[in-house]
């Protein structure tokens, strides 16, 4: 069992790391578009958090957790609120509510997984499975969000781009709503 002490020191590395974090995925973003900030940060995240479980000390626990904070940091609220603004702005209003719901629930869900996963596997198998099995699900969302089409586009404030870009995110949201009602 790990000390109360080391565990907070822990705590408070990753959340530097997180902060650190914020800062550069956010003008990483303005610089290189949220597509390619998304697919390296849920690298950093996914693949420290595979490198967390063969941590060989204390000291390297650290350093990796700190690098996992980092990639943390582009979920900040800066960023993951403007994501879902984004999202709302380019979704249809009589459909926003609902799927912007749905978004809500792919966080209630996320949590409920994480301290289930915990639950099951602190006492039998150790922190080290934990760490592998919260490093899948990042992992696969990242291979999912590397294949998204127009929906990643720079979002930029030349009124000609932005036309063309909602144009056709808002047409691939009516498909996917179309596609919704003919399974529910």
């Amino acid at each position: 069992a790990m000390p109360c002490m080391l565990f907070l020191l822990s705590l408070v590395v990753m959340v530097k790391g997180i902060m650190m974090g914020s800062f550069f995925w956010g003008a990483f973003a303005n610089i290189y578009g949220r597509k390619l900030t998304f697919l390296l940060s849920g690298l950093v995240i996914s693949a420290g958090g595979f490198i967390t479980a063969a941590a060989p000390s204390y000291i390297w626990l650290l350093i990796i957790r700190a690098v996992v904070g980092f990639g943390i940091g582009r979920c900040s609220p800066k960023l993951a609120f403007y994501d879902i603004y984004l999202l709302a702005e380019f979704m249809p209003t009589s459909h926003r509510g609902r799927f912007l719901i749905y978004i809500e629930y792919f966080w209630t869900i996320g949590s409920m997984f994480v301290n289930g996963a915990a639950w099951l596997s602190l006492d039998s198998l150790g922190w080290r499975a934990l760490a592998i099995v919260t490093a899948v699900p990042v992992a696969i969302t990242t291979l999912i969000g590397r294949s998204c089409g127009p929906l990643w586009r720079p979002v930029s404030w030349i009124s000609d781009i932005v036309y063309c870009v909602r144009l056709r995110v808002h047409i691939r949201c009516q498909r996917m709503i179309n596609a919704f009602y003919l399974y529910y």
